[in-house]
């Protein structure tokens, strides 16, 4: 079992980056629960622990301690960029640029890969793997990976941000390359029952008095393409 701490920077009275029309808070949020939602659906052999899943200010502090009280094995922080110039545009990562992990490369890189595998087919560049002092890299006791998806000071990337369909996306990518990094399991299907050949199983979509109603409801199911539909009928004992 492998803890996650899954971190949506900023909230509550710290909004983040502001800009046309989006809050960088909002879009860290969003796309924290579509990460957390696609893990929980899809892997298995993980416990995920959301510093935040409202609008509320969590000090770094507090995010530190809540992650060693954890004892996570990874931390992913969630962000967009922002700029005085709006023609500022791309992704990046971002680990600490001292002393690290040895495993806090192969994590970001596989986390990396798949989020721009998506944002790819946005027209978003990548603007590298890099490495820099962020408090929340320097300090995480627990090999740390910082995302910054997009700018919200670019007008064509912060409309991303503000779409649901981008924002799961993001969040799925975010989740594949989580999963990817920390080999989690798929979640297994439970086996399919046994095939007994002597039962059958009949679908009916409906029972009518009136034969131009049964009509009519046998010709919606063949236009559905359930060619092999018919009509029984049966008199009342």
């Amino acid at each position: 079992m492998q803890t996650i701490v899954l971190s949506a920077g900023h909230g509550g009275r710290d909004p983040g980056a502001v800009a046309n029309g989006l809050r960088e808070k909002d879009f860290n949020l969003a796309v924290v629960l579509a990460t957390r939602d696609y893990l929980n659906q899809n892997y298995e052999g993980h416990k995920l622990v959301l510093p935040r899943d409202s609008d509320v200010f969590v000090s770094l502090p507090d995010r530190r301690d809540l992650t060693r009280e954890v004892d996570a094995d990874l931390y992913v922080s969630c962000h967009a960029n922002s700029f005085n110039n709006p023609a500022a545009h791309g992704f990046e990562t971002f680990v600490h640029s001292g002393p690290l992990y040895d495993v806090t490369f192969d994590y970001r890189e596989a986390i990396h890969s798949h989020i721009y595998k998506y944002l790819s087919t946005l027209s978003i560049r990548d603007r590298g793997m890099k490495r820099h002092d962020h408090w929340v890299t320097r300090n995480m006791p627990c090999p740390t990976v910082l995302v910054e998806y997009f700018f919200v000071s670019n007008p064509r990337e912060a409309a991303f941000g503000k779409s649901a369909e981008h924002i799961k996306n993001m969040g799925i990518a975010t989740a594949k390359g989580i999963a990817d990094a920390l080999g989690l399991p798929k979640v297994s299907k439970p086996p399919a029952p046994p095939i007994d050949e002597d039962v059958f199983y009949r679908v009916i979509v409906g029972s009518y008095n009136d034969r131009s109603n049964a009509d009519r409801r046998l010709a919606e199911a063949k236009e559905k393409g359930f060619s092999d539909a018919f009509i029984v009928a049966f008199r009342r004992t």
